[in-house]
């Protein structure tokens, strides 16, 4: 097992593209992470055993990107299947707090879509399925009569509004971990579950600016609409759903040593 060569590969083929750099970089072919993971994939665990056996902390920053790159194995062998796109499920719980003034208590729907599948709060079933190369938004609608109104942000590429909707949609090969990426409050990987926060600055109807300044000097600014998932992918062998094991961070450069 050479590290070197294997600390170079990934320098060269999969440093800077998402999800193995921040969310402005370009995405990341999946063929080529599935060829990467082939030519050194099963040379992992010799690698991790051989430097944990060296001595320096020199090697330490090599013990941790190793690691990483095995969770990374974990995160994105199972969403794409001999170049195919397969399955996640998503199981979703809409975070509707009715009793709080902070402007989500006038959410009055809220909808998580892919092309093929989608849910709704209320009354509209709490599990989606995204394959990967799927697109997958999430859309949060305030009520005709609320005198509370989302508000464009232009530092959120993400987001677009239109009327009384504010939507947060991710593309891409990558698009669901784009989508955790960006508004993640919480990844617990060992429990295959994450907390997403979305920030949708407000406006009172009829006006352009925040609520800062106008008669209602109560109302909120921005609301925090928060979805929390719990995800599953489908076993090789057997088909059965199990716990997906998505990283919080993934390696963006390999050590180098000499």
């Amino acid at each position: 097992a050479d590290y070197q060569a294997l600390a170079e590969a990934f320098n060269s083929r999969l440093a800077g593209y998402f999800p193995f750099a921040n969310l402005g970089a370009p995405d990341l072919d999946p063929q080529r992470w599935q060829q990467f993971n082939r030519d050194y994939g099963d040379q992992l665990a010799a690698l991790s055993k051989k430097v944990n056996s060296l001595n320096g902390t020199r090697w330490i920053p090599v013990q941790t990107f190793l690691q990483q790159i095995e969770q990374a194995r974990v995160s994105l062998n199972p969403i794409y299947v001999d170049n195919k796109g397969a399955p996640v499920r998503l199981q979703t719980r809409f975070r509707s707090r009715p009793h709080l003034r902070d402007g989500v208590e006038q959410i009055v729907q809220w909808t998580l879509d892919t092309p093929n599948t989608r849910i709704r709060y209320p009354n509209g079933g709490d599990e989606l399925i995204w394959r990967g190369g799927e697109s997958i938004s999430l859309g949060l609608q305030w009520a005709e009569l609320s005198a509370l109104r989302p508000r464009r942000d232009p530092s959120q590429q993400d987001m677009t509004v239109q009327d009384t909707l504010a939507q947060f949609r991710s593309e891409g090969p990558w698009a669901l971990l784009r989508l955790v990426r960006a508004h993640r409050e919480l990844v617990n990987t060992a429990q295959a579950r994450a907390e997403l926060r979305f920030r949708v600055p407000l406006k009172l109807t009829d006006t352009d600016g925040p609520p800062e300044g106008t008669a209602d000097v109560s109302a909120p600014q921005s609301a925090d609409a928060r979805v929390s998932f719990n995800f599953a992918v489908q076993a090789d062998d057997s088909g059965q759903w199990q716990p997906w094991q998505l990283a919080g961070d993934f390696p963006q450069q390999a050590p180098i040593i000499w």
